[in-house]
């Protein structure tokens, strides 16, 4: 029964792909697969009736964690990866996740998916950093961008980063209603969903750079929720199509349960072991610090080293370059590092 159901979302993915992209013009997200994990029950009906909050601001968005998913429809994995890089504090790669998914039959023409794709490829082969996989779609270095053959191609070099992902595997995902997204925002999750899109969401506009319903209707697309403003009670979206977009890389959403019928997902967020074998790894001879704490260290052969003074940050990041500087660490991964130096100095101003 399995196979009977694989097959025919096989074939109805390739025929709406080929429909969409032929007649309608329209984005790259098809039709959504149901199971128990989509059904909030009775909390989410009532959340429909207007759902009241205390919420303080809160904002996810980290820099660097920016993608452009131009020219291709690949919104269901970039929304997904940057968000689980959000919220583990490791930046993942979006082509890791795009080459799983067209192994796996879950893709059609250039991107085009549905909205759980990316949710079971993480869910069964987990995500991969992207120090091993870089996944930008335009290479200046190379005076070229990719074509979809050769970003999207699973090869037989990509079957060694098979046990790597295996690390970044996510336990759990499940749809959550309105009042459940308003306390997870504080707690440090994000959630994954999409919503109907219009033409006129193409160009939002200053001061608000707000999504509405106006225009055509001309598809759906992948998004996550990263915050909440609360003065202007809205939703904080990173876009999938770069800092060009929108304020520098956001839209905001008045409503988020107005402008689409798409479930709503939370995510488990990754062990800690996991994220701090990733850290000792990867952030040797970089600066770090987190978001909660001014404090600087410098991590050299596994262990952390108090940077005393401003005068001698700014020296040690003129010697290392400035890409070497996180100020986003996570807390719990940097509490596991052990101390060097002989004493934890903390810089009294924010760098």
């Amino acid at each position: 029964m399995r196979l009977h159901k694989k097959i025919y979302w096989k074939i109805s993915n390739r025929l709406e792909a080929f429909y969409k992209q032929t007649f309608k013009k329209g984005s790259g997200l098809l039709r959504e697969r149901k199971d128990n994990r989509d059904f909030k029950g009775i909390g989410g009906f009532l959340d429909r009736f207007g759902a009241t909050t205390e919420i303080k601001e809160v904002n996810w968005i980290k820099d660097n964690y920016w993608f452009n998913q131009n020219p291709f429809n690949c919104c269901v994995f970039a929304a997904f990866t940057i968000l689980m890089s959000h919220q583990s504090g490791i930046r993942f790669s979006v082509r890791w996740l795009v080459k799983l998914a067209r192994r796996e039959g879950y893709i059609s023409g250039n991107g085009w998916s549905f909205l759980k794709a990316a949710l079971k490829c993480a869910n069964k082969y987990g995500l991969l950093p992207y120090e091993l996989m870089p996944d930008e779609i335009v290479r200046p270095w190379e005076g070229r961008g990719a074509n979809w053959e050769e970003y999207s191609k699973w090869t037989a070099e990509d079957e060694q980063f098979l046990t790597e992902a295996l690390k970044y595997k996510i336990s759990e995902y499940r749809s959550v209603s309105k009042s459940e997204v308003l306390k997870l925002l504080p707690a440090g999750y994000l959630v994954f969903t999409a919503v109907d899109w219009y033409s006129e969401m193409n160009n939002v506009t200053p001061p608000l750079y707000l999504l509405e319903q106006r225009g055509q209707k001309i598809g759906g697309h992948a998004i996550d929720i990263a915050g909440w403003k609360e003065y202007a009670k809205r939703f904080i979206n990173p876009q999938t199509f770069g800092r060009q977009f929108g304020e520098n890389g956001v839209a905001y959403f008045s409503d988020l349960w107005g402008v689409g019928k798409f479930s709503t997902y939370v995510i488990s967020k990754l062990s800690i072991e996991s994220r701090f074998e990733h850290f000792k790894k990867f952030y040797e001879g970089r600066v770090v610090r987190t978001k909660e704490n001014p404090a600087c260290y410098l991590i050299k052969e596994g262990k952390k080293y108090g940077i005393l003074t401003e005068e001698m940050l700014k020296e040690l990041m003129a010697k290392i370059g400035e890409n070497k500087f996180d100020g986003d660490v996570k807390q719990d991964v940097l509490d596991m590092t052990e101390l060097g130096g002989g004493g934890e100095v903390i810089i009294q101003n924010e760098v």
